[in-house]
């Protein structure tokens, strides 16, 4: 293999469990409100990623924006049920939205392994979104800073900012490789610009982003269940690529 082929990684829910950080904060929050205002915890949790989907298209992947809907949330629900807000709730609320800046998601099971074999067979890149300090912060914490020629954190990612972002780089999209656990951010962008494709299908046992679902692929990719199986994807000689 040859470093004239380059792999685009995603890192949240591809090299780290971000998203079990995101779900303690919203399990303290939702145990929280559930007692104060008497209600269901399901329709809490309806009303919370309601909130912050539209959140999300205003503050897109901003560690900050988890706070901001949790207490637009409880504003919101005290409104509908004529309950006077608490400011011991609201200090409460913002303890658990600092959850995640305060702590470093574990990095998953396997994610090292194959960063240590790829990066001595690739060069290697890191496409991420959120804030640039955050995300940097984050990849130092977890010790992955080490493994990246390159790295880039933008707001949002589609087709055009992965494109310009491999060839500002230096590299043609046919030599390269994209894996993420995103078909809407990672696959389906990768798709179309002609890169091969590798879906890591993370699985949290509670939680997942409404937000970011895409169901339809715009063409073949490989999956995996597991970040070891990587490896011998990239090892086949084969030129087919199956779902």
């Amino acid at each position: 293999m040859s470093k004239s082929n380059l792999i685009v990684f995603d890192l949240d829910d591809t090299l780290l469990n971000t998203s079990h950080v995101y779900w303690l904060a919203r399990k303290l929050f939702v145990e929280t409100l559930s007692e104060e205002l008497q209600m269901n915890e399901d329709k809490l949790i309806e009303e919370f990623e309601k909130i912050d989907g539209i959140q999300m298209q205003i503050l897109k992947h901003s560690p900050y924006r988890y706070t901001l809907s949790m207490i637009e949330t409880y504003k919101s629900v005290s409104l509908k049920l004529n309950h006077q807000v608490s400011e011991e709730t609201l200090k409460a609320i913002k303890e658990f939205g600092r959850l995640i800046l305060k702590i470093t998601p574990n990095t998953i099971k396997g994610a090292k392994k194959i960063l240590d074999w790829s990066s001595q067979n690739y060069s290697l890149a890191l496409l991420t979104r959120g804030e640039n300090s955050f995300q940097k912060k984050k990849l130092h914490k977890s010790k992955l800073f080490k493994y990246f020629d390159f790295i880039r954190v933008v707001p949002y990612k589609n087709a055009e900012v992965l494109k310009k972002f491999i060839t500002d780089i230096g590299f043609d999209c046919q030599d390269v490789w994209v894996i993420g656990d995103s078909l809407k951010s990672d696959i389906n962008p990768g798709i179309e610009i002609g890169a091969k494709c590798i879906l890591y299908a993370y699985q949290h046992p509670h939680y997942h982003w409404i937000q970011d679902t895409e169901s339809v692929a715009l063409g073949s990719f490989y999956q995996v269940d597991n970040l070891s199986d990587i490896r011998q994807i990239l090892e086949s000689d084969s030129n087919s690529i199956s779902k």
